[in-house]
């Protein structure tokens, strides 16, 4: 598994897809993956999957959860074996 975290502070939440990116990598091509992104509702999305025989693992909040203008801290936890994702918002 892993986490993944970061301090985000967006003047606004662009409405387009994919483009409020926190992080997003890629090892060997697309095969294994992480990606943190913050959706124009202020909800935020992860997931990620470990191998390229694993299915892409990801959640969404269900609330807003991000606030423009503001420093919030936001932390994405990803275990592949037990297939549960966590996340945390200002702890």
């Amino acid at each position: 598994g892993l986490t993944v975290e970061a301090w985000v502070n967006p003047a606004s939440l662009a409405t387009a897809a994919l483009r409020n990116t926190v992080v997003d990598f890629c090892l060997s091509g697309n095969l294994s993956m992480v990606n943190l992104h913050l959706l124009d509702t202020g909800r935020i999305r992860f997931g990620g999957r470990s191998q390229p025989t694993d299915l892409l693992q990801s959640t969404t909040t269900t609330n807003r959860v991000i606030v423009a203008d503001t420093w919030q801290h936001i932390a994405g936890v990803l275990d592949f074996t037990a297939k549960t994702i966590t996340i945390y918002v200002d702890g």
